[in-house]
C-alpha cells in the first residue's frame, strides 16, 4: 500500500491546476505509478448491493460507476471544509492590519482623549463604539498613552503577544459587517497571503488554547468547537456579536455545502476485493456483489482517480471565499476544495480508498475501464447470483463468490463462470 505521505505529496501538486486541467501528461504517468503501488495489477474495486430499482445492475450492464453529489454520499460529514476561528482571526489580522491599524491609532487617540470622533465616518464610529465596550482595548490605550503614535509592526507584535486582545479587536468588526468591503479592496493581498495560510501547517499556534483559557476565566464549561465556544465568551456582555457571530458561521456551512454538490461529482473505489468491513457496509452485509475494474491498459481512454488522504485534522476554510466577491474563481480556492474532496477522518484509512473527481457538467454515470471480474457475496442469493451471470456472459467478464475459512478470519474465491477466451 502506498503510503499516506507519499499520497500527500502528489495531491499537494495537484493544487498548482484548476479543475479542467488536471489530465497533464505528466500528472497522469506519476498516478498512474502512485496506483501501480497501491493495486499492483492496476485493479480497482467497487462494492455495490442489489438495490430494488436495479440501479446497481444498470452500472454493471453499461460499465459505468454513478458518481454522486456530497449530499448523497453514505457518510454525511464527507467532503467538509473545517471552521474555526483561529484560521479567520489569522486571515483577518493578516490581511486587514494596514485598515485596522490605522483605526486603532484613532481610537487609542480617541481614548487618550487627544482628538474627537467627530470626524469619522459612520463605518468608524460604529467599530470604535464597540472597541470602547472593551476593558482591555481600553485599558491597553491607557497603558500606552505615553506612545505619540502606534505603529502597524507595535500593533501586530503586540496582538500577537496578546492574543485574548483579538476577541475585542474582532468583535468591533463583525458587529458592523463592513469589513467585506475592505477586505474586497485588498483582493490581491488577500490571494496572496491566503496561498501562505494553508502552506503553513502550524497557523495556530500563536493562539492555540486562547480560546478555552478565556471560557475558563469566564467560568465557561460547555463541549462544542471554537464557534460556539467564541460565541458564548460573547454572549453575556455582548449578546448582538454572539448572535452574528453564530449567524455568520451557519450560514458559511450551508454555503459550503451548496458549493459541493453544485461543483463536483465524486465517484469512490478501493483496492481490495476480500475486505469484510467493506463487505458489510457497501455490500448489503454480504449479499451484494463488488466490481473489479481493470486499469492496466494505458491505451483506454479512461480517467484515473486520485487517492484519498486520511487525517485528523479537516481541511480548514479558504476564507477568500467568504470575504472578497469573487472568491470562487481563484486557483487557490479550486485547490482547497479540491483537498477537502481528497480528504476523508483516519478511522476511514481501512477502506484505502481512490476517487473519480467530475466537474458537475459532465454526466454522472461515468465510462469505466473494462470490468474484469465481479465477485459474489458469502450470502449472495442464487436469484442474484443469476442476474450477474447474464451480464457476464453478455461482456465476457470473470464472475467468482467469496467463501469464508472455517478455520480463520479469511476469505476464499470459488470460479463461478469463465468465458471461453480467458
Amino acid at each position: 500500500m502506498t503510503s499516506n505521505a507519499k499520497k500527500k505529496q502528489f495531491v499537494k501538486k495537484l493544487f498548482q491546476y484548476s479543475l479542467d486541467k488536471l489530465r497533464s501528461d505528466e500528472l497522469e504517468n506519476e498516478l498512474r505509478l502512485l496506483l501501480k503501488e497501491d493495486s499492483p495489477y492496476l485493479k480497482l474495486y467497487k462494492y455495490r448491493g442489489f438495490d430494488i430499482d436495479g440501479y446497481s445492475i444498470k452500472n454493471l450492464e453499461t460499465q459505468t460507476l454513478h458518481c454522486s453529489k456530497r449530499s448523497k454520499f453514505n457518510d454525511p460529514f464527507d467532503c467538509r471544509v473545517g471552521i474555526d476561528f483561529d484560521s479567520f482571526v489569522s486571515a483577518f489580522i493578516d490581511v486587514d492590519t494596514d485598515r485596522i491599524s490605522q483605526l486603532f491609532k484613532k481610537f487609542f487617540l480617541i481614548v487618550t482623549k487627544r482628538i474627537k470622533s467627530t470626524n469619522l465616518s459612520e463605518e468608524e464610529k460604529t467599530i470604535i463604539r464597540r472597541w470602547q465596550q472593551s476593558s482591555e482595548l481600553v485599558k491597553f490605550c491607557l497603558k500606552c498613552d505615553s506612545k505619540k503614535n502606534i505603529s502597524i509592526n507595535f500593533f501586530r507584535n503586540y496582538f500577537s503577544n496578546n492574543p485574548e486582545l483579538i476577541y475585542e479587536l474582532v468583535n468591533g468588526a463583525i458587529a458592523d459587517g463592513g469589513y467585506k468591503k475592505a477586505f474586497q479592496n485588498k483582493k490581491e493581498e488577500f490571494n496572496q497571503r491566503i496561498s501562505q495560510l494553508f502552506s503553513n501547517a502550524n497557523i495556530t499556534y500563536h493562539y492555540k488554547s486562547v480560546y478555552e483559557l478565556e471560557a475558563e476565566r469566564k467560568g465557561i464549561s460547555v463541549d462544542s468547537d471554537q464557534i460556539e465556544l467564541v460565541s458564548k465568551i460573547y454572549q453575556e456582555e455582548n449578546p448582538e456579536v454572539a448572535q452574528k457571530i453564530r449567524e455568520m458561521f451557519k450560514s458559511i456551512d450551508v454555503q459550503m455545502a451548496d458549493l459541493f454538490d453544485n461543483l463536483l461529482f465524486v465517484g469512490s473505489l478501493c483496492t481490495d476485493y476480500s475486505n469484510p468491513l467493506m463487505w458489510a457496509h457497501y455490500a448489503d452485509g454480504h449479499k451484494g456483489f463488488c466490481i473489479e475494474f481493470d486499469y492496466s491498459n494505458e491505451n483506454e481512454e479512461t480517467l484515473l482517480p486520485f487517492p484519498v488522504l486520511y487525517s485528523k485534522d479537516i481541511v480548514k476554510m479558504p476564507w477568500k471565499y467568504c470575504l472578497t466577491s469573487n472568491g470562487v474563481e481563484s486557483p487557490e480556492f479550486t485547490a482547497s476544495i479540491m483537498q477537502a474532496t481528497l480528504t476523508k477522518d483516519e478511522v476511514w484509512k481501512y477502506e484505502n480508498e481512490w476517487r473519480i473527481l467530475l466537474p458537475n457538467n459532465f454526466e454522472q454515470d461515468h465510462k469505466m475501464p473494462k470490468i474484469s471480474c465481479v465477485y459474489l457475496g458469502a450470502l449472495c442469493s442464487s436469484e442474484n447470483e443469476d442476474k450477474i451471470l447474464e451480464i457476464a456472459k453478455k461482456n465476457e467478464f470473470v464472475v467468482k463468490r467469496m467463501t469464508v475459512d472455517r478455520g480463520k478470519f479469511k476469505f476464499h474465491t470459488k470460479t463461478v463462470y469463465k468465458p471461453e477466451q480467458i
